[in-house]
């Protein structure tokens, strides 16, 4: 019976990039000390603080099964698959390092803030370009070589070039050899 393989890897990434923007967002509104609603500073620290431990509870999982992954689904290990590798050893490295600066006794310095707020949102997004382009097929980082039809000398409208042929009969390839009989 076919049956369709979860990609762990593919799951887990979503929560690390919801939890970065959010640490970010509710880091920014503990500092400015901004209520909204109901919500205050402890309300925000506690948010920033809980998405930075799911942000690294997860990215963990995360990373061991890209590598895991990857190495059913490609043959060599192409640039995209390091940078992506190095992005998310970075990720995890920044994510541990501002937790112990969060979570110690003097609490966050400027530098944790510009980590939190700038450093993890910049390599999540790296991370997820280059997912998307391993995702959507593309392992080069190099541009493509499509050109769009309208933008070719004289431009090719590619309707007006099918309409040409509304009339012909359709084309059958018979692999059988059953329209002989």
């Amino acid at each position: 019976m076919h049956t369709t393989k979860l990609h762990l890897h593919s799951m887990l990434v979503h929560a690390v990039l919801a939890a970065v923007p959010l640490a970010a967002a509710a880091f920014v509104l503990e500092t400015a000390g901004i209520t909204i609603g109901g919500f205050g500073v402890d309300v925000w620290r506690f948010v920033g603080r809980t998405a930075l431990v799911v942000t690294l509870a997860v990215a963990l999982p995360s990373t061991l099964s890209g590598v895991l992954e990857r190495g059913h689904m490609y043959v060599t290990w192409h640039r995209t698959h390091k940078l992506k590798l190095a992005l998310s050893i970075t990720l995890l490295v920044l994510v541990a390092a501002e937790l112990g600066a969060v979570l110690g006794h003097d609490g966050a310095g400027p530098l944790a803030g510009v980590a939190i707020v700038v450093g993890n949102t910049v390599v999540a997004a790296a991370l997820s370009v280059y997912g998307l382009k391993m995702t959507l097929g593309r392992q080069s980082l190099a541009r493509t070589s499509y050109q769009p039809d309208l933008l070719q000398v004289p431009p090719i409208d590619v309707l007006e070039a099918a309409a040409r042929h509304l009339g012909e009969p359709a084309d059958i390839i018979d692999v059988m050899g059953e329209a002989a009989q």
